[in-house]
């Protein structure tokens, strides 16, 4: 751990180094946030109880950090924390930049893996390049290294992930392969990518005032887990969510290896009526639903309908979500939503709340 130890230090000090001479030229005070977040999510069901996550963020442009603080679910064991500390801007100019991370998975005790990564960007043209490095560190276990290679067009992008097992010095170690392609159109988006053993295709129109969709699926091989989600909006609808930036966002999500889950929105948020269609498929027991929304009513409502397939047989009962955002002054806003599924009595929550500094 001695040379991890020197490589964060060498990292923070770089970062004093350069935010030290961005202050005396007096460009930006470039250690304070311009944003502060937080998300918390909440669960209730037979099995378990309990806070899954709570998300702590910091940041601007120069500087992130993460930390998701995954708290005991009742009656099962606390999974690990994931933390992370970005510096995006070590250096910087008009068509390159290079920046630095470093990721902590664990709890702050000799199981936990530290990665330090290094990344540079390069824009030529419509072109957009990137090439990221990363090494995971653990005491008295072997490394793990990864390697993201990005190439992004404002019409097509191709992302891929080699994740070795060990060294990528080391010969005859075992890699695990990620990575996706997408088309970005006038209107049009589709993307096809794999995640180790889960293939992912999509497909979505955006840029209409009244009308979005997104489709997506997934197929894990090796156990048959599927997972097939269709989202339509008409009227008014949510120009954040229906883009091409959002889905490219999605399929890198469910693509890509991600240490931070990423929560979306229920499907009253999409438009002034949307429909969503959903499709599972988890230990060889498939279930279903079907839920209508609204964003017109004071508290957006969607209510549909979950159904269990199992023994030649079906149980279906009524599932309800909630959501409502809100704003306090000029700089703090946030939302909170809920969840119930009759069939499973299962209650889930989730508020998030972001100060603009």
């Amino acid at each position: 751990m001695k040379t991890l130890q020197k490589i964060i230090a060498g990292i923070a000090l770089t970062s004093a180094l350069t935010f030290g001479y961005k202050a005396n030229a007096q460009e930006q005070n470039v250690l304070v946030p311009t944003k502060v977040s937080t998300e918390t999510s909440a669960i209730n069901n037979k099995d378990v109880s309990g806070v899954p996550f709570q998300r702590v963020e910091a940041g601007n442009d120069a500087w992130s950090f993460k930390y998701d603080i995954n708290m005991k679910l009742k009656p099962s064991d606390c999974p690990v924390n994931v933390g992370m500390l970005s510096l995006n801007k070590l250096y910087s100019n008009k068509n390159t930049s290079i920046g630095a991370e470093i990721f902590q998975v664990g709890k702050f005790n000799e199981k936990d893996i530290w990665f330090v990564d290094a990344f540079i960007a390069k824009k030529m043209g419509d072109i957009s390049l990137m090439l990221d490095y990363g090494k995971g560190l653990q005491k008295d276990r072997q490394s793990k290294d990864y390697v993201i290679a990005t190439l992004k067009h404002p019409k097509f992008s191709l992302e891929g992930c080699a994740y070795p097992q060990g060294s990528v010095l080391e010969k005859n170690v075992k890699t695990l392969w990620c990575g996706f392609g997408s088309y970005k159109g006038d209107n049009v988006y589709a993307s096809l990518g794999n995640k180790v053993q889960t293939g992912y295709a999509s497909a979505g129109l955006y840029g209409f005032k009244d009308f979005g969709q997104l489709l997506f699926g997934m197929k894990t091989r090796d156990n048959g887990d599927i997972w097939i989600k269709s989202q339509t909006a008409l009227g008014d609808v949510n120009q954040a969510f229906f883009s091409k930036e959002m889905f490219e966002i999605a399929s890198e999500y469910f693509a890509m290896p991600a240490y931070f889950p990423m929560h979306f929105s229920p499907i009253s948020t999409r438009g002034n009526i949307a429909l969503k269609l959903e499709y599972k498929k988890n230990s060889g027991v498939p279930q279903t639903e079907i839920m209508l929304a609204t964003d017109k009513t004071p508290v957006q409502i969607g209510l549909g309908v979950n159904t269990s397939y199992q023994n030649n047989s079906s149980i279906s009962n009524v599932a309800i979500e909630l959501y409502k955002d809100f704003k306090l002054g000029k700089k703090f806003t946030g939302s909170i939503e809920g969840r119930y599924n009759n069939r499973t009595k299962e209650t889930t929550g989730y508020l998030k709340m972001k100060y603009n500094i």
